[in-house]
């Protein structure tokens, strides 16, 4: 069974290779430091651990609203708005 991906909590320096790197949130609510640059992996296993490393990092900022929809087109003058049936071939019909 898949797990759900983690929960980004902010930004820490690496402390091997000192590129920024992101934090995130490990199921158990403890926070983990994964860098892609050094292979590096800083994992906290207790409240303390956690403690120091979110006073580390950089948290990231409260999530945006959605932005609202946009409002709807005008229809174009240039097009008409009911177009016939296969460009008028129905017409003469009477369907």
């Amino acid at each position: 069974m898949a797990r759900a991906p983690r929960e980004y909590v902010g930004d820490a320096v690496c402390p091997c290779c000192k590129h920024t790197v992101p934090v995130k949130q490990q199921a158990n609510g403890y926070a983990i430091l994964v860098c892609n640059w050094c292979d590096s992996k800083l994992q906290t296993f207790s409240a303390k651990g956690d403690a120091l490393l979110r006073g580390a990092m950089t948290p990231v900022a409260a999530t945006p609203a959605a932005p609202a929809a946009p409002p709807p087109r005008p229809p174009n003058p240039a097009q008409p708005a009911v177009r016939p049936g296969l460009g008028g071939l129905l017409e003469g019909l009477g369907l």
